[in-house]
């Protein structure tokens, strides 16, 4: 594994790791841009067909992802890299680091942050004795300099991260997504409303003809001589199906109604 696919996967543990709490508030389209860049980085150009209208987190992945077009895997890691670490700064810069990152937090991203840089190493007691130690004896300084470069390769073999867990993705722990105010959210919901008026407007005129059937029986029934015939068995069936019909479609067209105030 090279450099830059080590960085990757310590980045992409990060971005998954990040304080929910705290100054590091990550937003929609940002949660998209890494999105997009891991599944371009580790699987390549979009290759899957996009979702329907009605999955709108997934057509927002699709779109995100399918813009990359044909950037290349490497290309794709090191913008991973590079915003998370932009990220990680502009936090750094407005709120010192000690504020967010103690505890369990610290132990986790510490030596992930300083892999990817953005913090100082953190020397163990055990190296700055030894520093001490080497200043009081005035010992050469390129045993100082080979002590810190073997800590920090430990560091760093340390950041290798388990491969199934760098393929996950942090945006599936969220799948109810806030809405989002960008034009093609809106575009699909004014085209669900235009789809739901369309059908409300078919159920109304179904309504009107079913109760225009209604009076025409009934104006047939009273104009209908008392000398009748008996009729056969599926004649009544049919007379017993019109008189009852319209209660039954003005019970459906009134539930339907109370369903579509609800949505």
């Amino acid at each position: 594994m090279g450099e830059n696919d080590q960085l990757f996967e310590t980045a992409v543990f990060v971005v998954q790791n990040l304080p929910k709490d705290g100054p590091v508030k990550t937003s929609n389209d940002e949660k998209l841009n890494f999105y997009s860049l891991f599944k371009q980085a580790t699987i390549g150009k979009c290759n899957v067909s996009k979702p329907g209208f009605y999955d709108i987190q997934g057509v927002y992945k699709w779109n995100s992802w399918n813009n990359l077009g044909e950037m290349s895997h490497e290309e794709a890691k090191q913008k991973y890299v590079q915003n998370i670490i932009e990220k990680i700064k502009n936090v750094q810069a407005n709120y010192k680091t000690e504020e967010w990152m103690t505890g369990e937090t610290f132990e986790v991203l510490g030596p992930k942050f300083e892999i990817l840089g953005v913090i100082e190493p953190k020397k163990s007691a055990e190296v700055e004795g030894e520093e001490e130690e080497e200043k009081n004896e005035k010992k050469d300084e390129t045993t100082t300099n080979s002590s810190i470069c073997q800590l920090s390769d430990n560091e760093y073999a340390d950041a290798i991260d388990d491969e199934q867990q760098s393929r996950s993705s942090s945006f599936t722990e969220n799948r109810s997504i806030r809405r989002m105010t960008s034009p093609s959210l809106r575009s699909s919901c004014l085209r669900l409303e235009r789809e739901l008026k369309s059908i409300t407007e078919q159920i109304e005129n179904l309504g009107k003809a079913v109760e225009s059937r209604h009076n025409i029986l009934q104006n047939l029934l009273k104009k209908a001589t008392v000398y009748v015939l008996v009729p056969r068995a599926n004649s009544w069936k049919t007379i017993i199906f019109f008189i009852f019909w319209p209660f039954v479609a003005h019970l459906i067209l009134k539930y339907f109604r109370w369903f579509m105030r609800l949505l």
